[in-house]
């Protein structure tokens, strides 16, 4: 037996279940080896391909969304953004002859422009890019002869946001445009020609319509997909010709998962391929794992590949998990070459006739940040190039090996079924009695996207959470600076985007979030996530001058009404001595990394050891500070191996007691340590001394009586009240509700500290934040 097989025997592999593992059952694993997997091949590794050298784009973490083109006579143009000084602007570079030509700035502007896209006919290059100016959201247009820049066309009408846009020209060269744009409440997708004034829509009122692609026809016909958010966490794509005069929107997908990010493009057979992501297990669940799917669609039909591509594996445990973001080409041959990114590397696979190819892998491998897309485009000689953001750079390669004789498709119909099923692994909407004039209201505050060193888009982490999850808040905190990434302010302001899109109050609620990532203390700081509930938050770069200690992080926090929570602080370390209760009011003490409440936490387990780094440790300090939970989630299950839970969306939890659902009362809860931390269960605690809430400081002159009530979804093991880090009482769980009350007569004179553990049948835990009692008898 190796160690996988061992953990899944202990633990079983369900979404929402504890899958944790005791100390005993961690140091039994730990003789075992991890299984050996031959997932992908490194491309260089067999001989067929032939992978260039990395030719730089440009050198820097602050340039970002490479994308490229190749004109009739053979010269490639990259376009990406850069970040200078002045702000973000687009710049051009052609390759050839080995050599990059000195970027061409494109915009006539250096602010937030972002996501460029291009496309070439003849000697002309056809860019399209987002920006925001002067307060305005536009997609802007404009084309480069020979070197020389044609005039900037603004071609989005006013609007809240315009942006994401995508490129197809058609026969004659004339350039089709599309993007997202919220007008009201939801998005559109959007279209126009840039020589005409008629702006087109697409997609359905009333719902968000995400993620348009574009790609032209042998035919000169230009096609749509694009992504429709259905409700329920159900995601659909659809399929749109653009030429046909009648404008009828063909559904590709029917299943209640999520099905998103669409990729297309069209064969010399007359087919439409479309690719995509997905989190469907099965016909009707869901799973934190995606990967791409792949139809074909002519003449109204739907078909697929008649054989399944090799090294799917959705039980992945190391660092690169999943497939995501599809980029798709038809290869001269009839080859149907896909890309796309799993989390800490880019890939590629391909359909030619009947039979997929292995999946391949491109270096670099490893732990870190990189882009979105993995751009391909093929010269007429059938060498493909291909342009991305990779660990600290932007990259431009080639691959030979991939063309040969011409193989039409092999593919069969499929059905689209008429009903989608309901979609089952919802997590239950739990109602729990308040507290006095408070309510309990339960969120993840802790994870990160593909925006850092994560997975998954901006929107589908909000839709998890809101409908799949049933939280009543959450918080993205990307990475500032960090392996080989930095969030371009650009994407700060799509992260801030798109948590004010789905915020409701009363119903959902999003924070402004980021992660401060310095170096392991003591050498640097730890890791902190910062808060606020302005839109106008700046973003906090631990690599800026004014903010790459803690003492001038915090200075800055309070001055912008911001707040800092230190995390998995027993593995990264935490600077106690720069601590200050008013910009650090809270501490996390779990996550996928594991409890932080002591050195050797039982009966979950930790990543790391620091000594002195605890909750207690700070506690025992003198130190004032709420406690939290959060999962720290970058969509790996096990997180790659280090993580205590399958289950990497509920491996932490925070819970605030506020009157209402809304920003202001939930951060005044964190502010006030009016809240507590689980393991990713959402149990109500309710923990007083003498009728002192969590948070709070009390003077008493008798010893203090402390009542306790816990109620959890699986049965209570123990509940254990603490004072002054020693365990003072332990009392046996009554099933999925115990309460009762406890003198500590034990109690001496000056400053004491309470709180109280629970532990369940299942090995989840819980924390309350401390009360501080000032006792004089």
């Amino acid at each position: 037996m190796d160690r996988r097989d061992f953990i899944k025997k202990i633990s079983g592999a369900a979404i929402g279940g504890a899958l944790c593992l005791h100390l005993s059952d961690r140091a039994q694993a730990a003789e075992l080896p991890w299984e050996k997997r031959d997932d992908s091949i490194l491309i260089g590794e067999e001989g067929s391909l032939n992978l260039s050298p990395m030719q730089i784009i440009s050198p820097s973490i602050k340039n970002e969304q490479p994308a490229l083109s190749i004109a009739e006579d053979g010269r490639i143009h990259v376009v990406y953004v850069s970040e200078k000084n002045e702000g973000e602007g687009i710049y051009l570079r052609e390759f050839a002859n080995g050599k990059f030509s000195e970027p061409l700035k494109i915009g006539t502007c250096l602010g937030f422009e972002s996501r460029p896209q291009i496309a070439a006919h003849g000697k002309t290059i056809h860019i399209v890019w987002a920006a925001l100016r002067n307060g305005q959201s536009h997609i802007i247009y404009r084309t480069v002869d020979d070197g020389n820049l044609g005039d900037e066309i603004v071609l989005s009408g006013n609007a809240l946001s315009n942006r994401k846009p995508c490129i197809a020209l058609d026969l004659k060269g004339v350039s089709f445009i599309a993007w997202e744009c919220k007008e009201n409440n939801h998005y559109r997708i959007k279209l126009r020609r840039p020589g005409s004034a008629e702006i087109l829509e697409a997609g359905k009122e009333g719902k968000d319509n995400f993620r348009p692609a574009l790609c032209a026809a042998p035919d000169g016909a230009i096609w749509l997909a694009w992504d429709i958010y259905e409700g329920n966490g159900n995601y659909d794509i659809y399929l749109k010709n653009l030429s046909d005069s009648n404008g009828k929107e063909f559904q590709i997908t029917n299943h209640p998962a999520t099905d998103i990010a669409p990729a297309i493009a069209a064969d010399k057979e007359g087919y439409i391929w479309v690719a995509w992501q997905t989190n469907r297990r099965d016909n009707n669940s869901w799973d934190i794992p995606r990967w791409f799917e792949l139809r074909a669609f002519k003449d109204g039909n739907l078909y697929e590949t008649i054989s399944l591509p090799p090294d799917k594996d959705l039980e992945k445990e190391g660092e690169n998990q999943s497939f995501e973001f599809m980029q798709i080409l038809c290869a001269p041959d009839g080859r149907i070459i896909l890309s796309g990114r799993p989390s800490h590397n880019f890939s590629m696979q391909w359909y030619k006739g009947d039979k997929w190819s292995r999946m391949h892998r491109l270096p670099k491998d490893g732990w870190g940040g990189r882009g979105q897309y993995l751009k391909m485009a093929l010269d007429n000689t059938g060498i493909l190039w291909m342009a991305r953001r990779d660990l600290d750079q932007c990259v431009l390669q080639s691959l030979e090996g991939l063309n040969g004789d011409y193989i039409k498709p092999v593919l069969k119909p499929f059905a689209l079924p008429s009903i989608a099923p309901a979609l089952v692994g919802i997590e239950k909407k739990y109602s729990f009695p308040g507290w006095n004039d408070y309510k309990y209201f339960f969120g993840d505050i802790h994870a990160q996207t593909w925006m850092s060193d994560g997975v998954g888009d901006l929107d589908e982490f909000y839709i998890q959470h809101r409908d799949l999850l049933q939280d009543d808040f959450t918080c993205i905190t990307d990475h500032d600076t960090f392996v080989g990434n930095g969030i371009m302010p650009s994407e700060w302001q799509e992260q801030k985007e798109m948590a004010t899109h789905y915020h409701q109050e009363g119903r959902f609620v999003t924070f402004y979030g980021q992660e401060w990532t310095t170096a392991r203390w003591p050498k640097g700081f730890g890791h902190k996530n910062i808060y606020h509930i302005d839109p106008t938050m700046p973003l906090l770069d631990h690599t800026d001058e004014e903010t790459n200690n803690t003492a001038k992080l915090f200075e800055k926090a309070k001055k912008l009404g911001a707040i800092c929570i230190p995390h998995h602080i027993g593995w990264t370390g935490v600077d106690w001595e720069n601590h200050d209760p008013e910009a650090q009011p809270l501490v996390e003490i779990v996550s996928l990394h594991g409890a932080y409440e002591f050195m050797q936490n039982k009966p979950i387990y930790h990543r790391g050891g620091v000594k002195g780094c605890f909750v207690q440790d700070g506690l025992a300090r003198g130190l004032m500070f709420g406690i939290v939970g959060g999962t720290d989630t970058h969509g790996l299950i096990w997180h790659h191996h280090v993580g205590w839970k399958r289950d990497c969306l509920r491996s932490g939890l925070t819970c605030l007691l506020a009157k209402e659902l809304t920003r202001e009362a939930l951060f005044d809860a964190m502010k006030n340590r009016r809240c507590y931390g689980t393991s990713g269960v959402k149990m109500r605690i309710l923990f007083e001394v003498e009728d002192a809430m969590m948070g709070q400081v009390i003077k008493l002159d008798k010893p203090p009586r402390i009542r306790v009530e816990v109620m959890s979804p699986t049965d209570v093991q123990w509940l254990q009240i603490v004072r002054n880090n020693d365990t003072i009482n332990t009392y046996g769980g009554e099933g999925y509700q115990t309460k009762y009350s406890y003198l500590d007569e034990g109690i001496k004179e000056g400053r004491s500290w309470y709180y109280l553990r629970v532990i369940t049948e299942d090995g989840n835990m819980g924390w309350s934040s401390p009360i501080w009692v000032d006792y004089k008898s």
